[in-house]
């Protein structure tokens, strides 16, 4: 800012401060107004309204890419919790035969569980890997929707990845309500194959939880803003 001839001054700062300031900030509405009537030329009187412009719009910068990292980090911290629950359902399922006898059916044919005709820990593992197989399709397909950020972010990347266990888990609670005859019309199922297919089924769904996080994701992301980018709400 020192190198810069006073007539460039001026103008620099208005273009590093706009995008971070509301158009209606008093202190960039007064500096432009001033500029205007100096020809763009800051002088002397206006240096102290130039800094405070300037630092208030670093400051909103930094409030800014702060709100990325504090939501990155929750989206992984989410990614972890439950991965977490994923793996430690998996293992009680191995551990207590009965939990996993909780995803078998008995239609009048006899009992059907996700594999064979027993309950046991493998079971509740491949609801599980069903549920997280179908997220990660669904994730695939809404890559066609997601942009890019030229930030250091990887904002994104998180939103895929945590719907990996969110959709494992999924798969699990729904087999559950369907074995709870929670769902109307649904009470048995009589097939493995049925089993497995409502499993992806339930995989998918978990896109509708996911994806308004998607958009919370992007709405920070897009806060950020560069030159000529206006404010989200």
């Amino acid at each position: 800012m020192r190198l810069l001839p006073a007539d460039e001054l001026g103008s620099r700062i208005i273009t590093q401060a706009r995008p971070h300031l509301p158009a209606d900030d008093e202190r960039l509405v007064n500096l432009e107004a001033a500029l205007k009537r100096n020809n763009n030329l800051l002088t002397p009187d206006l240096r102290e309204l130039a800094v405070s412009t300037l630092h208030a719009a670093q400051q909103a910068e930094e409030a800014e890419r702060a709100r990325v990292c504090s939501f990155s980090q929750i989206i992984a911290a989410s990614v972890v919790i439950m991965t977490v629950i994923a793996a430690l359902f998996a293992a009680w399922g191995y551990v207590v035969p009965a939990v996993a006898e909780k995803f078998c059916f008995t239609p009048p044919e006899g009992m059907v569980c996700p594999i064979g005709h027993s309950a046991q820990g493998s079971d509740l593992l491949l609801v599980l890997f069903i549920g997280a197989l179908a997220a990660a399709l669904a994730g695939a397909v809404s890559l066609r929707s997601m942009r890019g950020t030229s930030g250091p972010y990887r904002i994104a990347v998180l939103l895929l990845v945590l719907r990996l266990p969110v959709g494992a888990l999924s798969a699990a609670l729904g087999i559950l309500l369907i074995s709870g005859e929670f769902l109307p019309g649904l009470s048995s199922l009589d097939s493995e194959a049925q089993i497995v297919a409502w499993a992806a089924a339930f995989g998918i769904l978990q896109e509708t939880v996911t994806r308004a996080v998607d958009k919370q994701g992007q709405l920070v992301l897009d806060n950020v803003r560069a030159p000529n980018r206006g404010f989200e709400h």
